[in-house]
């Protein structure tokens, strides 16, 4: 007993020192950095930060010009602009680039526009994006000039109370504004439809407008992309002090895999559904693998359904984030390996080797899902359309999916009317709860199995259809296997 005491308090005597340490080591550095040291550093940051602007193809023409003026008494024109974010320049292999956030682009119908520190105007092209970590790397179309300057991502995450300043452009009316705080939390999981994690939190206050602009250390290098604002879950309203910005390892990484794989971030593919119904009364609900994929690498592995997940790579399960992460973080060419609880208690371990996540197994993965969840199937054809099929699945199908009948026409003397396409029409996907919340655009089955995988963890899928010549209209996918519960869900 007494060794095991004194085992104990060596930990805690460890801990401590080693929180001491990082205390006395952020106390040396605020001595070492002056106000003049900062106001220095932010100097040379600001030239490498731009604001991102979005212009609509169609021609709309809604003045957004700025009334005010910014520190260095510019007035940035942004007349036609449908809608902004900021961004920061890098550098890789010679060739400069805009990191900003895909929330900030992804309306983008037109134009992409990058304004520097002097007023010049760069258009811009996406070099690659990354929906669920919320990155988009731009390319410039024109040589970028001398007065854009550019920021290292660090590689180490920043430290708790490290001090750290944001810089953007809020509400599009106050460029190369500087906000300061401390970083108040790591590893935060967003909530929102990707449950993306990896963020830092921190009380540097932001506002719309900052997407995509940098959180900067007291070196000047960039710590974080700020990406979302903290927001009261009763009343929606933003806390000012509680906002969240993507670490930069996890930035690095997604600038690595675009540049290399074609604009693209490569993820291993299972042809896997793994779901939990959430947690009530703080008692925990399982992990489970809810199906497989037929000719999936997780059918050859003889992944079983039903199986509660215990961990994943290594690491314990208890929430379905936790899976997320560990395959988010896993080399999309290694095997990942499940250790699974089975009926009866028993435990057993399968090894998936998974493959790369290409169109045609995206278009498995859609219809898989239309089949399970919806009782409907892909038709032939140029677009994308839905007809029933017979399932021996026993899940709900909304009797707002049923076919349209067809009319017969009588009246030979005049012109037939055009015929209804048949089946369900699908021009777009997402979730739409409360008329909030993206919806993406699609144009074949590849495109819906990528928009399903994002939207999946909200348990929901949102399509906007089109059935016969009438209005488009939301069709709802429960994911879950009780009617109307959603089940937050990975589709992997």
């Amino acid at each position: 007993m007494s060794g095991i005491i004194a085992e104990e308090r060596a930990t805690l005597h460890n801990e401590q020192t080693v929180r001491l340490t990082l205390f006395i080591g952020f106390a040396i550095a605020a001595r070492a950095q002056t106000p003049t040291d900062i106001a220095a550093m932010l100097n040379r940051v600001l030239p490498a930060v731009v604001t991102v602007a979005i212009e609509e193809e169609s021609g709309m023409q809604r003045p957004f010009g700025i009334a005010s003026t910014d520190a260095y008494d510019r007035v940035l024109d942004l007349t036609g602009t449908m809608s902004l974010g900021s961004g920061f320049v890098i550098e890789r292999n010679g060739e400069k680039f805009v990191v900003t956030n895909v929330h900030v682009i992804q309306r983008s119908a037109g134009v992409i526009r990058a304004h520097s520190i002097n007023q010049k105007t760069y258009v811009m092209q996406v070099a690659g994006a990354d929906t669920m970590f919320d990155v988009a790397l731009l390319r410039f179309t024109s040589p970028p000039g001398p007065e854009l300057g550019t920021v290292t991502l660090r590689k180490d995450e920043a430290q708790l109370a490290e001090p750290v300043y944001t810089v953007g452009n809020p509400l599009g009316l106050y460029p190369y504004s500087v906000s300061s705080g401390i970083i108040g939390g790591r590893n935060r999981t967003v909530q929102g439809l990707s449950g993306a994690f990896g963020y830092l939190q921190t009380n540097a206050v932001i506002a719309a407008g900052n997407s995509g602009g940098p959180l900067i250390d007291v070196h000047g290098q960039v710590v974080g992309i700020n990406t979302e604002i903290g927001l009261d879950p009763e009343s929606g309203m933003a806390l000012g002090n509680l906002n969240f910005a993507l670490a930069s390892p996890h930035i690095e990484r997604v600038i690595h895999d675009l540049l290399a794989n074609k604009g693209r971030l490569r993820r291993p593919y299972l042809g896997v559904e793994i779901g939990q119904e959430g947690t009530y009364m703080m008692v925990p609900v399982p992990v489970v693998v809810m199906g497989v994929l037929a000719g999936s690498p997780a059918a050859a592995a003889g992944l079983p359904t039903g199986a509660v997940v215990r961990s994943c790579n290594g690491r314990a399960i208890r929430q379905l984030e936790e899976v997320q992460q560990a395959l988010e973080i896993a080399d999309p060419t290694a095997p990942i390996v499940f250790e699974l609880g089975l009926p009866g208690g028993d435990s057993t371990i399968v090894r998936i080797q998974p493959v790369d996540a290409a169109p045609a197994r995206l278009e498995a993965l859609a219809r898989w899902v239309l089949e399970r969840k919806a009782g409907m199937a892909p038709l032939a054809g140029p677009t994308l359309r839905l007809g029933e099929v017979k399932t021996a699945m026993t899940t709900r199908k909304p009797a707002s999916l049923a076919l349209p009948r067809a009319r017969a026409v009588r009246q030979a003397a005049a012109p037939a009317p055009q015929k209804a396409p048949a089946g369900i029409g699908v021009v777009g996907a997402g979730v739409n709860i409360d008329k909030k919340g993206p919806v993406w655009r699609v144009d074949s089955l590849a495109d819906l199995g990528v928009v399903m995988r994002i939207s999946a963890m909200s348990g929901i899928i949102d399509l906007v259809v089109v059935e016969g010549n009438s209005e488009p209209a939301l069709k709802r996918l429960w994911l879950g296997t009780k009617e109307d519960i959603p089940q937050r869900t990975l589709l992997y």
